[in-house]
Order: C-alpha cells, then sequence, then structure tokens
C-alpha cells in the first residue's frame, strides 16, 4: 500500500481480494471510519481507467463513493459486506432485481459535466464483432454469427447515449449504510438499454435460474418499466452480451477461473434467442 498518502491505522488493513487488475484492502482511517483501498495493477491502470472516471463523476450518486485517487490508486468508501448474491439467497430473484431497478433509476440520474474518459459501447462490444469462428461448432458459429447481426443493429438504431455503469450483476451491488450501491463499473457511454444486460447471465452459477422462459420474461418486464425501453431490446442486448462474454472466455482461455462459465453463457443465448424468435 506503499505510495498513498493516507492516514490509515496499518494494523487494521486487511487483503480482501486479488484480482488481474487490483489488489483490494479494506482498513480504518485516523477516525475510525472503514474504507476501501483499490491498489491498480499494471493491467487495472489501463482497464479501470474508464470506470474510476464514471464513479469520480458519479460521486456516490447510486455507486461507491470516491474519497481520493491517483493513477495508482483508488480509495472507496466501503460497500460493506452484504452483495446482491447473498440477498438473492435470502430474499428471493424478484426482490433482489427490484433492488437492482432501484440503483439504476440513480445511476440514470442527470448529473452534469459528463467525463469524456467513458468507452463507447462500440468498443467495449469488439470482441464480439471481430471474433473469428474458424475453430467453433456449428452451434456456436450460429450463435456468434447471430449475435454479430443484432449487435450493428442495436448499435445502429440505439437512442442518445448516456453513461453506464456496463456491469452490474451480484457481486457488483451491495447493501451499504447508504443502502443499495454498485461497485466495479466498466464506465461505458452508450444504449441505455445495455445497462441490465449482464443481469440475464447472473446469478452466474445458477443456470436454472439464468435459462428460465419465466426469468427472463420477469426481467424484461421489470427493466422495459425501470429504463423505459422495448422489452425486444433489452432481450437483444442481453444476447449480444452473453456471446460475448463467451468472447471474452475465449481470450481469457481454459486456464482462467471464469471459464467454466462459457457453456451458462450460451445457454443464456439459446434461451433468449428462443424468446426472440417466438
Amino acid at each position: 500500500m506503499a505510495g498513498f498518502s493516507l492516514d490509515w491505522v496499518p494494523n487494521e488493513a486487511n487483503r480482501i481480494a486479488t484480482t488481474p487488475t487490483s489488489d483490494v484492502y479494506r482498513g480504518k482511517n485516523q477516525y475510525g471510519q472503514s474504507q476501501v483501498l483499490k491498489c491498480l495493477t499494471e493491467v487495472g491502470r489501463i482497464d479501470e481507467r474508464n470506470g474510476a472516471a464514471y464513479l469520480r463523476w458519479r460521486s456516490g450518486k447510486g455507486c461507491v463513493r470516491v474519497i481520493d485517487c491517483n493513477d495508482e490508486q483508488l480509495l472507496l468508501e466501503d460497500a460493506g459486506t452484504h452483495s446482491l448474491y447473498q440477498f438473492t439467497k435470502s430474499d428471493g430473484d424478484y426482490a433482489a432485481m427490484m433492488a437492482v431497478a432501484r440503483v439504476i433509476a440513480d445511476l440514470h440520474s442527470r448529473v452534469p459535466d459528463v467525463p469524456e474518459a467513458l468507452k463507447p459501447l462500440p468498443v467495449h462490444v469488439k470482441a464480439l464483432l471481430e471474433k473469428e469462428t474458424k475453430y467453433l461448432n456449428s452451434t456456436e458459429t450460429d450463435l456468434i454469427n447471430l449475435a454479430k447481426q443484432q449487435c450493428r443493429h442495436l448499435l445502429n438504431t440505439s437512442p442518445a447515449p448516456v453513461p453506464l455503469h456496463g456491469d452490474l450483476h451480484h457481486e457488483n451491488l451491495y447493501l451499504s449504510d447508504r443502502g443499495w450501491i454498485a461497485i466495479d463499473p466498466k464506465g461505458l457511454i452508450g444504449d441505455p438499454a445495455y445497462e441490465i444486460a449482464n443481469l440475464f447471465c447472473n446469478p452466474r452459477d445458477q443456470l436454472e435460474l439464468m435459462a428460465s422462459r419465466e426469468r427472463i420474461l420477469q426481467l424484461g418486464t421489470i427493466f422495459s418499466k425501470a429504463l423505459n425501453h422495448p422489452v425486444d431490446r433489452l432481450f437483444g442486448w442481453a444476447f449480444v452480451h452473453a456471446m460475448l462474454s463467451v468472447c471474452w472466455r475465449d481470450e481469457d482461455g481454459l486456464d482462467d477461473p471464469r471459464s467454466k462459465y462459457r457453456a451458462n453463457s450460451i445457454e443464456v443465448a439459446e434461451a433468449l434467442m428462443k424468446l426472440q424468435s417466438r
């Protein structure tokens, strides 16, 4: 944690996570307040640049508040330890999705001076649009090609772009002292209908729930009202994102722990495709 001039109590700082982009610590400042410090890796200084700009711009509205930052570290308020994943287990999927809808209302509330350092959605989906299919089986090839076609259509018919968190899922939403807030944004700008795309592929270890026709329809109903967008557009982006996730897993390689979720993303994509073709 060297290199950041913070008044932390050293013996009360604990590492709580290590990812390819950061080492994350929870500790207390000199006043006994719990805070979280993200020390960015070389990869993280690039990958988390857009998200950091988004957090600073939101200034705590709907998401975790940045207390201080530099090019290598982010000091954040402590979002707590009760995630949406845990809340789903105790209170059910419907209650969890209604909580997300309230967070989105905060995240999409107007704040002036949108930062320039947000990633355009067409850049974010580049891995899908440039995906080679020669090593895929016929089913995966068909899904990728359909996702490319749908992605281009959605991009070409997008409404006015808005800033997006870009990575809302069950392990990026926490019940803090201020209520439900989001952490770890991608920091995108684009079609607001993309905001909830990742929720269709989560909780990622509950395939039966994710691929359920009833659950997909329920998400469409909840978030078409929350975002005021047609259900078909939400389903379209969800399908695109599911196949984008497959492309990312292929880039990560089979050794990456997240590769086991590749098959789940394909099943969710197939379930969404069936609903769209009805």
